[in-house]
């Protein structure tokens, strides 16, 4: 079905509108919506330095847990590679995943990993439900040694008389 064509009022508003008040988000059944509306300002708790863990009673928790709050950060410029790699400005070479935590979901079932636009528009509009707060959960490569078994030993040597004068 054909969209009809704008309005003169409709054209008006679209060249004065600035653009980045038009928003796509998804919900969680999948469907793309449209919405109008002012600049939100998200807070980010970006929670680092540890991995998940189940506990003894079956609980996952999120240990060696060290936080760092970005806060003011404007939803229309956020992109899943700044997202993600946020971990190089923390300090990290590497990590294995970057999660969202669905606002009243455990670290069992609510973590999203962010892979795509579509998922970092849910993440944006599912702040604006939580007082525009959003936690994200690294988990870190383990780093393991790199041992060389052929390696060349150094050997001290002795001074030949003979040669020093």
């Amino acid at each position: 079905k054909r969209r009809p064509p704008l309005t003169k009022a409709e054209r008006d508003h679209s060249i004065t509108e600035p653009r980045s008040s038009l928003r796509a988000w998804t919900n969680f059944r999948g469907i793309l919506a449209w919405s109008v509306e002012g600049m939100v300002r998200l807070t980010l708790v970006y929670h680092h330095g540890g991995n998940l863990v189940t506990k003894d009673n079956g609980n996952v928790a999120y240990e060696v847990d060290h936080t760092e709050l970005l806060e003011e950060l404007d939803e229309d410029i956020l992109d899943v590679f700044a997202l993600k790699n946020h971990h190089f400005v923390l300090g990290y070479e590497k990590i294995e995943e970057c999660s969202w935590l669905v606002p009243g979901s455990n670290l069992e079932i609510g973590l999203r990993p962010i892979t795509n636009d579509v998922e970092l528009l849910e993440m944006c509009c599912t702040a604006r439900g939580n007082n525009s707060k959003i936690h994200i959960y690294y988990e870190h490569v383990v780093s393991i040694p790199q041992v060389e078994e052929d390696v060349l030993k150094l050997i001290e040597l002795t001074p030949n008389s003979a040669t020093m004068h």
